[in-house]
Order: C-alpha cells, then structure tokens, then sequence
C-alpha cells in the first residue's frame, strides 16, 4: 500500500480539477505571478474561488468560467484603478475576463496584487 502524498493547499487542489487544460494552464501561470510578488501569501478558497489571503485580506482570486477564465480582486475600487491595462480587455465591476486568445499580461497580474497589498495594508491600519 503507498502511503497518501502530501495534502494539497486550496488553490492547488483547485488547480488539479480545473478543466479543460488550457483554462487550467493560464490559472497556473497565474497563481505563479501571484506567488512571485507575494511569497507569503496564504492559498484559500474563497467564495468558490482559488484566491491569495495576506495580512487577513484576499489580495485576489481566480477561476475557470464557463467560457474562460477570471481575475477577481476582490475589492469594488481596484478595477477602476488600472486605467489603460484594462483597454480592450472584458471586465466587469469585479472581474477581469480572460481566455487563451486573450491571456493576462504579467504586469497586469502584477499591478492587481501591488494596489490590492495598497488596499489591505491601508484597511489594517
């Protein structure tokens, strides 16, 4: 009998079920970027979604939808923030839509987090 491998953290157990493959590479890539700007960040699910918690706050979330993929920064100010990197991408007031044709630009990863990390360290204050 083998013995069972290590549990996996919430996100990457996310990530294991997340279908169909593409979808599931870019959420890969994804929570890469995410963990390369914030290391310490602690994986969690929340409202459904595979997300990034720091200093009690989510910095972001992401999930495979229906028709592709989203970004959510869990914050009602943040997309409104992000001026021209928004230009020509499907959003709504909490999400940033993307798929394989139309992946996300690391910088625009990057520039969620650094205003999300903006957002909670001002709120823990």
């Amino acid at each position: 009998m083998t013995a069972p491998g290590p549990a996996l953290d919430p996100v990457s157990a996310y990530l294991e079920r997340a279908e169909p493959a593409d979808r599931a590479a870019l959420l890969r890539h994804l929570r890469d970027v995410v963990v390369s700007e914030v290391p310490d960040a602690e994986p969690v699910l929340s409202y459904g979604v595979a997300a990034f918690r720091v200093r009690g706050g989510v910095v972001c979330g992401f999930a495979a939808t229906k028709s592709g993929c989203s970004l959510y920064p869990f914050s009602g100010t943040t997309l409104g923030r992000l001026g021209t990197l928004l230009e020509g991408r499907s959003t709504t007031k909490s999400a940033i839509h993307f798929d394989s044709a139309h992946p996300l630009a690391d910088d625009l990863i990057r520039e969620v987090v650094r205003l999300r990390l903006a957002e909670i360290g001002e709120r823990s204050r």
